[in-house]
């Protein structure tokens, strides 16, 4: 089947639907099914029909799984843990995380880390060699700076009350813009972010 369709429509157009898929959107599969049919019934390309409804859609629903992948690959904060693995915790509104796995495996290639989404409980591993998916129990006060030392190592709680010193210290408050800096960085990301907690 999904052969059949790279016949009909271009890779990118397999993307989108994929895309689509991780959305995890309600009824986003009848969209994608009806996407599908129409392809392999037209004899010509579907791809950027947007006067059909569903066409429209799917295009829609990937430019905001696209937009919320490049939140994660700005917003995920690691923090180092009493095992030497570089780990973060995630909820985005989409199951964006397989979509990342390129952008950190180039990124970080020489550390072992681990992303987890809390939300779909799973997360990727990245042992130095391959990505790898994993699932575990994840305690739910992780995130919190009262089990931090649980989990953390010292010198990388260090670090963090560092970071959001020089995150305070190098703002101006005479130019901050928050209705702008909430624009940029919506307010749901700021839990995870080491600079918002100090």
């Amino acid at each position: 089947m999904w052969n059949g369709l790279s016949k009909k429509i271009s890779a990118q157009g397999k993307r989108k639907l994929y895309k689509a898929y991780l959305s995890e959107i309600a009824s986003i599969e009848n969209s994608i099914l009806y996407y599908i049919r129409r392809a392999i019934n037209a004899n010509n390309n579907i791809e950027k029909d947007y006067t059909d409804p569903y066409i429209l859609e799917i295009s829609k629903v990937c430019k905001k799984v696209d937009r919320e992948k490049h939140r994660m690959d700005a917003f995920i904060r690691f923090k180092l843990t009493k095992d030497q693995i570089y780990f973060a915790t995630i909820e985005p509104d989409f199951n964006v995380l397989p979509l990342n796995s390129d952008h950190f495996q180039k990124r970080y290639a020489d550390q072992k880390w681990l992303i987890y989404d809390l939300k779909r409980k799973y997360g990727l591993y990245y042992n130095l060699k391959q990505v790898q998916t994993v699932s575990m129990e994840i305690a739910s006060n992780i995130n919190t700076e009262s089990s931090a030392l649980a989990y953390f190592t010292p010198e990388e709680m260090q670090f963090q009350e560092l970071w959001g010193n020089y995150f305070k210290s190098s703002n101006i408050a005479s130019r901050k813009n928050m209705q702008l800096h909430i624009k940029h960085i919506p307010k749901r990301y700021w839990k995870y972010l080491s600079e918002k907690k100090f």
